[in-house]
């Protein structure tokens, strides 16, 4: 596995060309330029504001991108707000990312899922879409769930 820091806006380029990757990883800024609200914390850190909002590139500019990098059947992995999901969905289909696994995130058992973990394949069949049961991230307690923990232990 190789990662790279760059700027999606310059991809690809000589250094990191394209069409050649397995594999992309992404979690754009959730959050578009002009929503708020903005902290204390984000508004002093020109990191965390860009973290955080959409200041360079829409999750549209980041699928693109993401696509651009791909080999042909490469797969795309993102996680993104769950009351953006059916902007996401468009996208991807707009690009011939084909959704192949999506989780449902929920930082309880008994809210709204925040989150959602999708799997894309470019240029894959329409068909063989799999929706997991959900990630639930806390107990009633407050405790992280056993499925959680699960995945953040070092056996897995």
């Amino acid at each position: 596995m190789r990662g790279f820091c760059a700027d999606l806006r310059d991809l690809p380029s000589p250094e990191i060309p394209g069409n050649i990757y397995d594999a992309v990883f992404m979690n754009p800024p959730y959050r578009k330029a002009e929503e708020g609200p903005v902290t204390s914390e984000d508004a002093h850190s020109r990191e965390l504001l860009e973290a955080r909002f959409a200041m360079h590139g829409s999750v549209e500019d980041f699928l693109s991108c993401g696509k651009k990098m791909l080999a042909s059947g490469g797969d795309l992995f993102l996680v993104d707000r769950a009351k953006d999901f059916s902007q996401v969905m468009k996208t991807c289909l707009d690009l011939n990312l084909i959704p192949k696994r999506i989780t449902f995130v929920h930082p309880y058992a008994e809210k709204e899922a925040t989150l959602f973990l999708l799997s894309a394949k470019k240029g894959g069949k329409m068909t063989g879409t799999v929706i997991t049961p959900p990630l639930i991230l806390r107990d009633d307690k407050r405790e992280y769930t056993p499925q959680l923990k699960r995945i953040y232990s070092e056996d897995n």
